[in-house]
C-alpha cells in the first residue's frame, strides 16, 4: 500500500518536472532524478511482491501442498480431509 502510494507521487513528481522542463524552468538532469527515484521505486515494488509470493509458496509447501490446478477447488481440501479422519 505505501509503495503503491509511493510510486504514484513519483509518477506525479515526473510529470511536473517533464512539464517544468518543458516550459524551460528546469534542467533535463531533473527529469532524470524522477526518472531514476521512480524506477528505483517500482524495482522496489516489484521486488516485494516477488517476496510476498515466494512467501506463500512456501508456506503452502511447508503446510504439506497437495494442489494440482485440474482439480477443482474443494477437491485438494476434501481429499486432505478425509485423510485426516
Amino acid at each position: 500500500m505505501a509503495q503503491e502510494q509511493q510510486v504514484e507521487a513519483l509518477q506525479s513528481a515526473l510529470a511536473f518536472s517533464m512539464q517544468r522542463y518543458q516550459g524551460g524552468r528546469a534542467s533535463y538532469l531533473d527529469v532524470l532524478t524522477a526518472q531514476r527515484n521512480l524506477f528505483t521505486a517500482e524495482l522496489a515494488r516489484a521486488d516485494t511482491r516477488r517476496a510476498q509470493l515466494t512467501s506463500m509458496v512456501q508456506l503452502y509447501k511447508a503446510l504439506g501442498g497437495g494442489w494440482s490446478p485440474d482439480e477443482p477447488h474443494g477437491a485438494a481440501r476434501s481429499i486432505a480431509v478425509s485423510h485426516m479422519n
